[in-house]
């Protein structure tokens, strides 16, 4: 897993996609392994803003279909899975400001509604508290049940209103 790990965190040049590719084809497993944090490679590539890896790990999550005695897909396993932190790859996402891997991911798993990390925070109220109005949309136009949940007592709108900076949101 450190070396999958190692390959995303570097991952910047359009071969290296294909590279990542061929090693999840050779070994299928490793798209849902996790390292010590419980990050998975879609994690990582998530919280480090690399969309071209996120979409062929979804490609690649997706065209491994439905587990017969569960229905559940590992597209959607890997999507939803939390890390030692309680974040979801969407969460990762929202705390790096990475808006194209944000729209990637919810459109992923538009009906999953995320639920918060251990700080109590959802990736709605980490964009919104984050000022990142574009997120915010994003989410807000694909999730079907967007989450609003923040520290505190607070809300997602709680946090756009005293961040001042949202304009239109």
């Amino acid at each position: 897993m450190a070396a999958i790990t190692r390959l995303i965190l570097v991952c910047t040049r359009p071969h290296l996609r294909e590279f990542v590719k061929e090693i999840l084809e050779i070994c299928p497993l490793l798209l849902l392994r996790r390292n010590a944090n419980g990050d998975t490679p879609l994690h990582l590539a998530a919280k480090c803003g690399h969309v071209a890896i996120v979409e062929v790990l979804i490609e690649l999550a997706e065209s491994r279909g439905e587990e017969l005695e569960s229905g559940v897909g590992a597209k959607q396993q890997m999507l939803t899975m939390k890390n030692n932190e309680g974040d979801t790859t969407l969460h990762e996402a929202m705390q790096n400001n990475y808006i194209g891997v944000a729209e990637m991911l919810t459109k992923g798993d538009p009906q999953f509604s995320y639920s918060t990390n251990n700080f109590n925070e959802t990736p709605l109220y980490i964009a919104a508290e984050g000022r990142s109005p574009d997120i915010v949309t994003k989410i807000l136009e694909t999730c079907k049940s967007a989450s609003h949940e923040g520290t505190d007592g607070k809300t997602a709108l709680h946090a756009a209103v005293l961040s001042g900076d949202l304009g239109n949101t």
